[in-house]
């Protein structure tokens, strides 16, 4: 990722951190898609974290990412590989003035530009699929996962429930 913005959004002020401790979450939509960041970890003595991503739309994404932050740019360690192959992550970016965060990629031949905002987080952030059971949706009869020894293998990627 590139440490300069070279987006045509011009919102986007302030390169300081969040004011609130993690967990948080930000969600935006676009073109049909919808992606919820979670903020799982955050440290600002060092400007690192962990961040789970979650879409939905034509594809659906779940991953579990470690992060860093440099101004306003965050580099999502690995972002790619959460992706269909048909998205290409330009940057994101954390705009402390808005409190938001701006994502760009490529879909297909397309430039898109995400604006996400401050969201409750979901009591189900991951939901439980096929492939991944890192949370499960939360309803009277099911409870989140609380087993520390859990492993899940999703999209090719190992994940720890911590």
């Amino acid at each position: 990722m590139e440490n300069e913005w070279t987006w045509g959004s011009n919102a986007c002020t302030g390169s300081g951190n969040p004011a609130t401790h993690a967990p948080f979450c930000y969600s935006g939509s676009k073109l049909g898609e919808t992606v919820t960041i979670r903020v799982h970890k955050f440290d600002n003595n060092i400007n690192q974290g962990l961040v789970f991503v979650s879409g939905s739309g034509l594809a659906r994404v779940h991953c579990k990412r470690d992060f860093s932050k440099a101004q306003q740019m965050i580099e999502v360690q690995g972002l790619e590989h959460c992706l269909p192959r048909t998205v290409k992550p330009s940057g994101m970016k954390y705009c402390s003035d808005q409190d938001q965060v701006v994502l760009d990629a490529t879909v297909g031949i397309v430039p898109v530009e995400m604006f996400l905002k401050p969201t409750p987080c979901p009591a189900a952030f991951l939901e439980e699929g096929p492939s991944t059971k890192l949370m499960r949706k939360q309803t009277k009869k099911q409870q989140p996962i609380d087993d520390p020894s859990l492993e899940i293998k999703a999209s090719g990627h190992l994940f720890r429930h911590e």
